[in-house]
């Protein structure tokens, strides 16, 4: 198991926690809109707080990555090049949108 495994498990973990407690705390939540009513356990909430950790552990790791990457803050000789494969990647990822 690596470490990275280990941290984004955490975050997850972590989120998960925080949705039960959430739920715990506040209880009995529901939707309500044109279609009527429906009632949000406490399995959904939980779900929501384990994709939000792992949401908060994917913006770290990117900004720590992205950080590294940068060819203003990094020296090495593959940082301008890493960084600029970085950009041709984004930019062909908003084409798609």
């Amino acid at each position: 198991m690596t470490q990275n495994f280990k941290t984004g498990a955490a975050f997850i973990a972590g989120g998960s926690i925080i949705g039960a407690g959430v739920s715990a705390a506040v209880g009995g939540m529901g939707l309500a809109g044109r279609f009527g009513a429906v009632g949000v356990g406490t399995i959904p909430v939980v779900g929501v707080g384990a994709v939000a950790g792992a949401a908060v552990y994917g913006a770290v790791t990117g900004i720590a990555t992205g950080s590294a990457d940068h060819s203003d803050l990094n020296s090495s000789t593959n940082a301008k090049a890493s960084m600029q494969a970085i950009n041709r990647a984004y930019q062909e990822f908003f084409k798609q949108i």
